[in-house]
C-alpha cells in the first residue's frame, strides 16, 4: 500500500491506499510532532511514499527526513499539472495551481455531476470542476484565523481570538470578533456557492473539507457534503496518472 501526506500551513494529515482505494490515517498539528517522529502504525510498511504540501521547503524536508528514518524510503511530492484523467487545470501556468487545490479537484470530480470544492483551510478556497472534467478557476480568501489576525494585527487595542461562541448580537468585544469573522466567512460561502450555482449548467455537488469545516458547516445555508479527506483522496487518484 501506498502511504499519502496532506501536508498544509498547520498540520499533517495521512492516509493509505491501494490502487485508487482510500483508507483514512490520522492527523496532528506540526506543533505537535514530537522531534518529527510521526505517530503512524502499518502492519505492513508502505510500498511508497507521495506527499502534496503548501507548508514550504524547511517542513517538506523534516517531513522526508523522518519518513526516511521510519520506513527508509523517500517521499515523492506531486505538483500540479495541467491535466489528470479527464480534469484539465484552468491555469495559464498549471504548476502555479495550488497542489492542495488540484488534488480536491481531482478527488471531487464525477462524471456525473459538477463539483464546487470549498476548502476552509488557513486560506478559504473555492474551485469547481464540471462534470466534462473543466476546472473553471476558483477564489482565495482569507481563512478564519487569518481574518481574526487581521484585526489584532491591525488594530492593536482588540483582544485576540482563537474561539468564540456565536452570537448575533455580541455584547462584548471578543464575542463580536469571533461572531463577526465565522457568520461572515458563512454568508461568504453561501454566496459564491450560489453565484456558482447559477453558472451551471445540471447537477451541483458542495464539497466542503479543510480543518474549519465542522466550525463553519452549521452556520451554511447551502446544501454541503462534508469530506475531510478529499485532498489525500484526490492525491491517491494522481498517484495512479
Amino acid at each position: 500500500m501506498r502511504l499519502l501526506f496532506d501536508i498544509g500551513n498547520t498540520r499533517i494529515k495521512w492516509g493509505w491506499s491501494a490502487g485508487a482505494a482510500f483508507v483514512p490515517g490520522g492527523q496532528v498539528q506540526h506543533r505537535d510532532v514530537a522531534r518529527w517522529a510521526l505517530p503512524i502504525e502499518a502492519d505492513v510498511p508502505p510500498s511508497e511514499v507521495l506527499a502534496v504540501s503548501v507548508a514550504g521547503p524547511e517542513v517538506n524536508a523534516r517531513l522526508e527526513d523522518a519518513i526516511a528514518q521510519q520506513f527508509g524510503l523517500p517521499t515523492r511530492f506531486i505538483t500540479s499539472a495541467a491535466k489528470a484523467g479527464p480534469v484539465v487545470n484552468a491555469y495559464v501556468e498549471p504548476e502555479k495551481l495550488g497542489i492542495d487545490r488540484w488534488a480536491a479537484l481531482v478527488g471531487a470530480y464525477s462524471p456525473d455531476f459538477s463539483a464546487c470544492v470549498v476548502d476552509c483551510g488557513s486560506a478559504l478556497t473555492v474551485d469547481t470542476v464540471t462534470a466534462a472534467g473543466a476546472h473553471l478557476g476558483g477564489l482565495i480568501i482569507p481563512g478564519l484565523a487569518m481574518m481574526r489576525r487581521s484585526l489584532t494585527n491591525d488594530a492593536h487595542q482588540l483582544p485576540v481570538v482563537d474561539d468564540a461562541s456565536v452570537a448575533l448580537f455580541a455584547a462584548d468585544t471578543k464575542t463580536a470578533i469571533g461572531s463577526g469573522t465565522l457568520l461572515g466567512l458563512a454568508a461568504m460561502i453561501d454566496g459564491i456557492v450560489a453565484a456558482v450555482r447559477n453558472r451551471i449548467d445540471g447537477p451541483l455537488k458542495v464539497y466542503l473539507t479543510g480543518g474549519d469545516a465542522d466550525t463553519v458547516r452549521p452556520l451554511l445555508g447551502v446544501p454541503v457534503e462534508l469530506e475531510p479527506d478529499l485532498v489525500l483522496k484526490g492525491l491517491a487518484l494522481l498517484a495512479e496518472e
